[in-house]
């Protein structure tokens, strides 16, 4: 799976939203994958916010990304979309509101 997992990150760091969907459908587990970098670790939804582009984190939510996931500073997906500028930056915190009232309302239920 780390083959697999490294060629999603390095899809989702060329913004290669058809490459991603389609490795999303072939190895479902990646989705939830853990993924080193240099300062610690984090996963697939964590990189495609920081690369700014809402279609790659709807891809990754719609393959069953978990929101509440942390990154190893503790960093969930809402934490890091709220430090972006400029882009999909507004957009992504608004999906992550929709995702959060989602799941707290089927908590509730």
């Amino acid at each position: 799976m780390a083959t697999a997992l490294a060629e999603l990150i390095k899809d989702i760091e060329g913004k290669k939203l058809k490459s991603v969907q389609d490795r999303l459908k072939k190895d479902k587990a990646l989705v939830s994958a853990v993924y080193k970098t240099k300062t610690g670790t984090s996963n697939a939804l964590h990189i495609a916010i920081k690369q700014n582009s809402l279609a790659l984190v709807d891809a990754l939510l719609a393959a069953g990304a978990d929101v509440g996931a942390a990154d190893s500073a503790g960093n969930q997906a809402l934490h890091i979309a709220c430090g972006l500028k400029g882009g999909d930056a507004s957009a992504i915190i608004s999906e992550f509101a929709r995702a959060s009232a989602h799941t707290s309302s089927d908590v509730l239920a």
